[in-house]
């Protein structure tokens, strides 16, 4: 079992770490080939990359080409997302989460962080 707690002593601090690794192994079952996330929190970013059918999203600082998917959240609506406290749907429809791109995707993303 995985334990999504965020930060140190489950307090609501979230860094880059955090945020990287629940997602990585949250999404590591989906079948995405060949696609691009750009996860936005606060004012830093990174890229979740499958290459390939079967891989599991890579983590990479810089890409080269488009995304197929951006999403922005704040640090602590990220942590809330990643804990379970928030779901993407209500985060979404609460202006929480921005989305840019295929949502068809963002779907997908969303079923696997519930």
């Amino acid at each position: 079992m995985i334990d999504y707690s965020i930060g140190e002593s489950g307090d609501e601090t979230v860094n880059f770490q955090d945020i990287s690794t629940l997602l990585q192994e949250k999404l590591a079952s989906l079948q995405i080939v060949d696609k691009t996330v750009e996860i936005v929190y606060g004012e830093k970013f990174f890229y979740l990359v499958w290459q390939g059918e079967g891989s599991k999203p890579n983590l990479q600082e810089k890409i080269e080409g488009e995304t197929a998917l951006s999403l922005k959240a704040s640090e602590a609506d990220w942590a809330s997302l990643l804990t379970g406290e928030l779901s993407p749907q209500m985060a979404f429809m609460a202006g929480k989460l921005q989305l840019t791109g295929d949502y068809g995707l963002a779907l997908q993303l969303a079923q696997a962080l519930v």
